[in-house]
């Protein structure tokens, strides 16, 4: 979960990497999913973080820790029916696409507003 955000922010500090209308798919601009990739790309060139697709995370769904959230790339806890979900979608307000908000879902949700992302890393060497 830490991950994502990260990558949405792109080394931005505001709750959206830019303009949202033209970074994003969400209920302000559209009423029904559109195709991956039509928007702009934030600061890295990394499509779709905001809006179209609300995005599984691998984390389980939990509170922050009682320390706010200090932690380095802290980890959710280990059990739980629900995942961490980020980006908001095509169905939600500007206001669940920010680069923070945190949404749930159950692991077994298949929802037309629902999805992950693949990411393909490089071997280390």
């Amino acid at each position: 979960e830490a991950e994502w955000e990260y990558a949405c922010r792109a080394g931005t500090r505001s709750d959206y990497a830019g303009q949202l209308d033209q970074m994003a798919w969400y209920a302000k601009n559209t009423r029904t999913l559109r195709p991956a990739g039509t928007r702009l790309g934030n600061p890295w060139g990394l499509r779709d973080m905001h809006g179209s697709l609300w995005e599984f995370c691998h984390d389980l769904y939990g509170p922050y820790p009682a320390d706010g959230g200090a932690a380095t790339d802290p980890a959710g806890p280990d059990t739980g029916v629900f995942r961490v979900a980020r980006g908001g979608s095509w169905t939600t307000t500007a206001e669940l696409c920010r680069s923070s908000y945190r949404g749930s879902a159950a692991r077994t949700d298949t929802k037309p507003n629902l999805g992950f992302r693949i990411v393909l890393a490089p071997a280390l060497p």
